[in-house]
């Protein structure tokens, strides 16, 4: 039995929601609360002294990405009108940037199992920081190299909005916009690591992904233009 699009909409809504409060509790609330940058001693220490938090977070690291694939798969329907052979590589960009962010997790809770010991017990407590800290420093600069692929993935969504009839035109350009902010970001970061940018260029990403959140749980799709033949020409 198919599931109507507004329907879908609707979840896709209530998953990018999730997604959304999930991450930033992750970054804000668990590593920017226990990370301490360039202290592998103080953030050993932060880990230790709350691991369940720790792992609560690589946990919601976990359900962002599985919601992330359901993300994919339901925005390729929802979009699928407005070009198919796009929508298809929308979905598939996606599905390959949660794949390598959620490979990633590895490194995360690696980082704890290092510092309670785990094949280290030749090393001394100051190796064993440096070497959690390390794997933490190898998560970040991979999800930099994630947001490559979900900075393209955001590229062709914007397109697809504009391209369809039942989305607002403004949210697909604030996505093109929040897309190009993520793949300058990233390559700034990976090719010139002193070139301090800050976070900005990541606002137009929650402004955009944010209204579009709202969008599908307030209206959804307009049904009748969704099912038109001409909104894939």
């Amino acid at each position: 039995m198919k599931t109507a699009p507004k329907v879908q909409a609707r979840l896709t809504g209530a998953l990018y929601l999730t997604i959304m409060v999930a991450a930033m509790f992750s970054e804000f609330a668990v590593r920017g609360a226990l990370v301490v940058s360039g202290n592998a001693a103080a953030t050993a220490h932060n880990i230790l002294a709350s691991e369940p938090l720790y792992r609560v977070g690589g946990g919601l690291d976990l359900l962002t990405y599985l919601c992330d694939v359901a993300v994919a798969a339901l925005l390729y329907t929802l979009t699928k009108p407005a070009g198919e052979t796009l929508a298809l590589a929308a979905a598939f960009v996606r599905v390959t940037y949660s794949a390598m962010a959620g490979t990633l997790c590895f490194f995360y809770f690696g980082a704890v199992s290092v510092l309670h010991g785990a094949g280290a017990q030749a090393l001394s407590d100051g190796q064993i920081q440096a070497a959690a800290y390390s794997l933490i420093k190898l998560r970040s600069t991979g999800f930099v190299v994630a947001l490559v692929f979900f900075g393209l993935h955001l590229l062709l969504l914007g397109g697809l909005l504009i391209k369809a009839r039942y989305f607002p035109t403004w949210i697909g350009a604030l996505l093109l916009l929040a897309g190009c902010g993520y793949l300058i970001n990233s390559f700034a970061q990976l090719l010139y690591p002193a070139l301090s940018i800050g976070p900005w260029l990541l606002l137009p990403g929650l402004v955009g992904e944010g209204a579009l959140t709202i969008w599908l749980l307030a209206v959804g799709v307009d049904e009748s233009k969704w099912s038109a033949p001409e909104t894939g020409q």
